[in-house]
């Protein structure tokens, strides 16, 4: 996010960061040790155990049931070169959009993008990670409390998992939906 004066400084620093990453040491640990420190702290938060509950009820398969902030163990384990091959296998031109919004000249807009981001070539591996199957669970009309004694705070978290991807007509539909009942 930035000012429009600001778009093309801000476009160079975005395409310096995807293009040239520094991957500092002292940097990964200060990151690992506030995830670390997060996760500590998240079952004293009554969201955080709202949103892990949720997604074990909501799913069957592992994959999507799990915490996308990870555990303690696997975050512990991680190391600066696992961030690295991420990077190289993710953050790629041909997995990325641009999407830029707000008062800007379009031919301006496109020609900033051109300079900075139509400069990253890389590619993504060719082998693309299966994502599996969903393994949503069907039951309904089903009420789960989780009892945090001493709490000061209650979340009401009410979902139902659809798989709007897959028809990709009804995705922007669904995602419009689910930011109004936030």
């Amino acid at each position: 996010s930035c000012t429009t004066r600001n778009l093309s400084q801000s476009l160079r620093l975005v395409a310096e960061m995807l293009q040239s990453p520094r991957f500092e040491e002292a940097d990964f640990a200060r990151e690992k040790q506030l995830q670390l420190a997060d996760l500590l702290q998240g079952p004293d938060r009554p969201t955080w155990i709202a949103q892990r509950v949720f997604r074990r009820l909501a799913f069957d398969s592992p994959r999507y049931a799990n915490p996308l902030d990870g555990s303690s163990r696997e975050v512990e384990k991680l190391t600066l070169d696992d961030v690295k091959r991420f990077h190289r296998d993710h953050a790629a031109a041909d997995r990325t959009v641009a999407v830029v919004v707000g008062d800007v000249d379009v031919e301006q807009a496109v020609g900033v993008l051109e300079s900075t981001l139509g400069l990253w070539k890389t590619r993504a591996p060719q082998e693309a990670v299966p994502r599996g199957e969903i393994g949503v669970r069907r039951e309904r009309d089903v009420l789960y409390l989780v009892d945090k004694p001493q709490s000061v705070q209650s979340v009401v978290t009410i979902g139902r998992v659809v798989d709007a991807r897959r028809r990709e007509e009804s995705y922007f539909d669904a995602l419009l939906a689910n930011r109004i009942v936030r």
